[in-house]
């Protein structure tokens, strides 16, 4: 199964970068704690909490859904809430290429 992506920079209240943050996730719907990888076919698992890199980079791969993502540097926190992974966009690209399809059809193929 093909893993989204979630990657973003990090930046304090101050506009620094926040370097080596701690990242936890969880399942916006169950409040459960996310299986995080670290590749996208899912094949080398990524603990959780985990730690950013030292210029703030906060990636990981998971299981289409919504997140609540927590990253924690010092007092300062941020949580991004019900951020939406996964295929989405490809699934409504398939679902207009279909009413396309249904309507060219109808109109004797022009």
């Amino acid at each position: 199964m093909t893993m989204s992506i979630f990657q973003r920079h990090v930046l304090d209240t101050t506009g620094a970068i926040a370097a080596s943050p701690t990242v936890s996730v969880v399942n916006s719907n169950t409040g459960a704690v996310a299986a995080l990888f670290a590749d996208k076919d899912g094949a080398t698992g990524k603990t959780n909490p985990f730690t950013g890199t030292s210029q703030g980079l906060v990636e990981f791969y998971a299981v289409g859904g919504f997140y609540d993502i927590t990253v924690t540097k010092g007092a300062f926190t941020v949580t991004y809430n019900r951020v939406a992974l996964g295929t989405a966009a490809g699934s409504d690209i398939e679902a207009l290429s279909a009413n396309v399809d249904a309507i060219h059809a109808l109109n004797g193929g022009f």
